[in-house]
């Protein structure tokens, strides 16, 4: 099926673009459309691209997102003009299955530098280049303590998603500088078995607070996971705007439309004749520490 997205994003197809349009965009997304692809693409039909595009969910799915490229990218890649890739898992594959035969513009990625999809100085690299969604760990740690002195700080997270991984590494470094324990929980992404192994977390007298990383199952959970942390009084210093808007305590959030249009003048510039070495890691300039003054209140911890 060939659409033309307009103002808003619309509905997933796994059709494929046709000749009528100036430009053909391939997005991969990992856990359905978000409010990143909704400012991509309004973006690029401000800058006046009109782009037709085709969606590809994989669904949070490895095996899902194998058969995507293989059956459903690979015999049409040629029609294609670049590839829009969401988040970590999705955009070290895709690099993996393109070798640079077509752009790719990643987004919601939170360590580009260490998944090796930019270069050590932070600039594009082997036709990849793209926007990172993370708040260095240093700020959100800087501003959450300034509303609790914690000393023992639980990660829950999907043991599968490599961007998790990464941020639990760069928060136990920042934990022996500044004197307090990091908890890596494991949460199987199961039906059946993640809230099972959320109750350490939910049950643990011995921790302060809760850190909410941008994992993609973590996020997707969050209308339970957030209520959940809450009705245990466990404070919550999460990631990503989606656990502020589930009632979190706190946060340093990059905004996702704001990500999304910084995906889109990446590929203007490029349409513009600018290569992808040229373009530097994209990052929100402005994000926002949101706290949760109703909840403060109710945890006790307002000054």
């Amino acid at each position: 099926m060939k659409f033309c997205i307009n103002a808003l994003l619309m509905t997933v197809t796994l059709g494929f673009v046709g000749e009528a349009f100036s430009m053909n965009i391939a997005m991969v997304v990992w856990r359905g459309e978000t409010i990143a692809e909704k400012g991509f693409v309004g973006e690029l039909n401000r800058l006046g691209h009109h782009p037709a595009i085709d969606v590809f969910d994989a669904g949070q799915d490895r095996k899902q997102l194998a058969y995507i490229l293989r059956q459903k990218l690979q015999p049409n890649l040629n029609q294609y003009d670049y590839v829009y890739t969401f988040g970590t898992t999705v955009s070290e594959t895709v690099k993996t299955f393109l070798n640079g035969v077509r752009p790719q513009i990643f987004n919601i990625v939170a360590d580009p530098l260490g998944s090796s999809l930019v270069d050590p100085k932070l600039m594009g690299t082997g036709n990849i280049i793209g926007v990172t969604n993370t708040v260095p760990a240093d700020r959100q740690i800087a501003n959450a303590r300034t509303i609790m002195k914690f000393k023992s700080l639980a990660i829950p997270y999907n043991p599968r998603e490599i961007n998790s991984a990464l941020i639990i590494g760069q928060l136990k470094t920042l934990g022996r500088e500044q004197g307090f324990t990091v908890l890596p929980i494991r949460v199987r992404p199961d039906e059946n078995l993640w809230q099972e192994d959320l109750k350490p977390v939910l049950e643990a007298q011995s921790v302060d607070a809760v850190y909410l990383p941008p994992d993609s199952f973590m996020i997707s959970k969050a209308d339970i996971v957030v209520p959940l942390l809450n009705n245990a009084r466990v404070p919550t210093i999460c990631a990503v705007a989606q656990f502020i808007k589930h009632g979190c305590l706190m946060g340093t959030v990059a905004d996702y439309e704001t990500l999304g249009k910084l995906a889109a003048n990446i590929v203007d510039r490029l349409t513009k004749g600018e290569s992808v070495s040229q373009i530097p890691l994209q990052f929100d300039p402005e994000p926002i520490f949101k706290v949760n003054q109703t909840l403060l209140k109710a945890l006790d911890l307002a000054p």
